[in-house]
């Protein structure tokens, strides 16, 4: 039996941050901004390769500066809600399943001056469960400086986390449980809320803007919504091509077009076609419930790129070519269909 590889033998990069996995799925009893959690991925990013030492790491501010805020005074701010940041991190003990309540941040300094250096420090208790970790996540920083709100980081990096495990693709949340990781306890507390604000958002930024698709379907007891199921599949390489072009345009104009507000000004060398919104997938699901809607997507971005003409309306060419595609490889009530068994339609036009 191989054993698993402990997260401090993974080697951060130029362009990516290791972060211990039991980092990523903490409960914030004190509420932290998207900024104090990328500061924190990059507190823990420059401690890296001594971080588990009982030791005093240094940055400088200027270091801490990719945040969209220019003003030292806020990395001050940062710093000091980390430190005061208690946070509930679920760990086994004794093959027990348990909460940790840890202090995120240890005594640090500050250095006044702009260009100074903030010295800082982990508790015993921090540094123990890094030493332990075997589960991380890679965060690609350019992902990690262009998401727009802290749902989205939070998500994203909960994905990174279980999106290099072989075999699994989704996992099951208690919607209390997925709303206090994404949000805090005691916000947006109705699922209409919590859905519209927080969640959609996040799946349809991470799923626009990373290297994974994500989704996700609910679970009912009556008609009252128990459980989140998040589903995740890495891209392809055309779909992770995509994703890098998005990142590459100007951050204006971004949320629109993610959510497919906008007709995208087509590339005719390789006809490009933007990410489709969470809600077409869920149309999709719907319409088509016994197939593979990214199978099927592939198959169709794959035949559109090929056609001579681009495509003006992805959302409906998509819908369109769906029912050509499922009236044309019907499947059985058992199976659905892989994306090793697409044939693309053969007639009729998709935009």
């Amino acid at each position: 039996m191989v054993s698993p590889t402990r997260a401090l033998k993974i080697r951060r990069t130029p362009s990516s941050v290791i972060k211990p996995g039991e980092l990523v799925d903490i409960v914030e009893l004190k509420k932290l901004t998207m900024n104090d959690r990328r500061i924190y991925n990059m507190l823990i990013d420059n401690a890296w390769d001594t971080i588990t030492e009982d030791r005093i790491h240094e940055i400088s501010k200027q270091e801490l500066g990719h945040s969209k805020h220019k003003s030292y005074d806020r990395i001050g701010e940062s710093i000091e809600r980390l430190m005061g940041a208690m946070a509930k991190v679920r760990i086994n003990q004794n093959g027990e399943k348990a909460f940790l309540r840890v202090q995120l941040l240890g005594p640090n300094t500050e250095q006044t001056r702009k260009d100074g250096v903030i010295s800082y420090t982990f508790s015993k208790q921090l540094r123990d469960i890094i030493h332990d970790s075997q589960i991380f996540a890679r965060l690609q920083r350019e992902v990690m400086y262009q998401l727009s709100s802290k749902y989205s980081l939070v998500l994203y990096e909960m994905i990174q986390k279980r999106g290099n495990q072989r075999f699994i693709r989704e996992q099951a949340f208690e919607v209390d449980e997925l709303r206090d990781i994404l949000v805090q306890p005691g916000k947006l507390t109705s699922w209409i809320n919590f859905r519209n604000k927080a969640l959609d958002p996040a799946v349809r930024e991470v799923s626009a803007m990373s290297d994974f698709h994500v989704s996700y379907d609910v679970r009912k007891q009556g008609r009252k919504i128990t459980h989140v199921i998040l589903k995740w599949r890495r891209k392809d390489e055309r779909a992770a091509d995509a994703a890098q072009r998005e990142l590459d345009q100007p951050r204006v104009g971004r949320q629109a077009r993610i959510e497919g507000r906008t007709e995208e000004v087509v590339d005719t060398a390789d006809h490009h076609i933007p990410p489709l919104s969470s809600g077409i997938y869920e149309r999709a699901k719907e319409l088509f419930p016994r197939y593979d809607v990214y199978a099927v997507e592939t198959a169709w971005r794959s035949w559109a790129t090929k056609k001579s003409e681009p495509v003006h309306n992805p959302e409906g060419a998509f819908l369109n070519f769906f029912k050509r595609y499922a009236k044309e490889n019907p499947v059985g009530s058992d199976r659905g269909a892989s994306i090793h068994e697409l044939r693309s339609p053969q007639s009729g036009k998709s935009s």
